[in-house]
């Protein structure tokens, strides 16, 4: 359409509309600008790589892969908030003697972003729970975790209206808060408080990522975006199911799911404080993991065991058939257990 028939056009318009129109035309010269591609691409030096093992930069040895976004996923009240907690604690510490990073992974920097706890209930958690481990620790601790209650304060990060997917002044406030912290990991508890747009919607999975992603690559650290699962999820390792968009879980480097441990499987804890079963159904950048049970003991400190599937199915062998489980493990199809670990 001619230059001069569009401008005679608009000028019979309303003035909102005409505004509207502007709106609309700059909004799509800024996505045609993004789409423009500046630098060359930077291709992979297969000379370099067929020469030398290259060393992989772990977040958490063999499991989270720094510039990465992963996903804990479980129904409500299973312990996501509680084990994102003690994450955060045991690499902001370096506990040499910890199921996350073992003898093989220095100090990390780690902020966690909560959306539902107060202050009060955090401060409880550790007090409880967390204070009998690491109460030597508190310099450490105190320089490498950073714990923002955000609940009534952090809004959506993204927006969507007729021009696509925006991000909002809260995702800018994250993001100078990650600048200005410059942590390793970043726990956001839970996403569904942040995301600002349908859930369901797989056509946004995408670009939110991307968003993601790129204050990865910016500021070299990995996320773990804390999400609830599917109604679908049964109490099973290999079950993903997170809720909403299947592509969340496809796009997500890791996938890891918070389900509760059977009566057998709390015979291997010792104590009677609240318990969980942490299981890896999605790993893409390292072996194959065992799920593994956490016992989190008021004032005692935390312990854990892997679930060790031969011993798992001989104590299973030892019940009343009435009371065996569908899913129960039989020693031949047992594998290695990964290694047990307590206070």
């Amino acid at each position: 359409m001619p230059v001069d028939a569009l401008v005679h056009i608009l000028e019979k318009l309303p003035h909102e509309e005409q505004e509207a129109f502007v709106r609309a035309g700059l909004a799509a010269l800024e996505r045609e600008k993004l789409s423009v591609v500046e630098e060359a691409p930077n291709y992979l030096d297969i000379e370099s790589a067929f020469k030398e093992r290259p060393q992989l930069d772990w977040v958490i040895p063999s499991l989270v892969l720094r510039g990465t976004v992963n996903f804990l996923g479980g129904a409500g009240g299973r312990g996501k908030s509680l084990i994102s907690l003690y994450l955060g604690v045991e690499l902001a510490s370096g506990l040499i003697s910890g199921y996350f990073t073992k003898d093989e992974c220095p100090s990390r920097k780690v902020l966690i972003v909560n959306l539902e706890d107060p202050p009060e209930v955090l401060n409880e958690r550790l007090q409880t729970f967390i204070k009998p481990q690491f109460l030597n620790l508190i310099e450490v601790l105190n320089k490498n975790l950073k714990i923002w209650p955000a609940i009534g304060v952090l809004g959506p990060l993204f927006k969507k209206n007729l021009s696509g997917l925006k991000v909002t002044e809260a995702f800018k406030q994250l993001q100078q808060t990650i600048e200005q912290e410059r942590p390793d990991l970043v726990i956001l508890d839970p996403i569904m408080r942040l995301l600002g747009v349908e859930e369901n919607d797989n056509s946004l999975v995408g670009e939110i990522f991307t968003h993601f992603e790129k204050i990865a690559k910016d500021f070299g650290l990995s996320w773990l975006l804390v999400h609830h699962t599917s109604k679908n999820l049964r109490n099973s390792e290999q079950d993903i199911a997170l809720r909403g968009a299947s592509g969340f879980a496809d796009a997500a480097r890791s996938v890891w799911t918070v389900t509760s441990p059977s009566p057998v499987e709390e015979s291997l804890l010792k104590g009677n404080g609240p318990s969980l079963k942490l299981n890896f159904p999605k790993i893409s950048y390292g072996p194959p993991k065992n799920s593994v049970l956490f016992r989190f003991e008021p004032n005692n400190g935390v312990s854990w065991k892997c679930n060790d599937p031969l011993i798992f199915a001989q104590l299973k062998l030892q019940l009343p058939l009435s009371q065996m489980e569908p899913d129960t493990p039989r020693p031949d199809a047992a594998s290695p257990c990964c290694s047990t670990s307590s206070r």
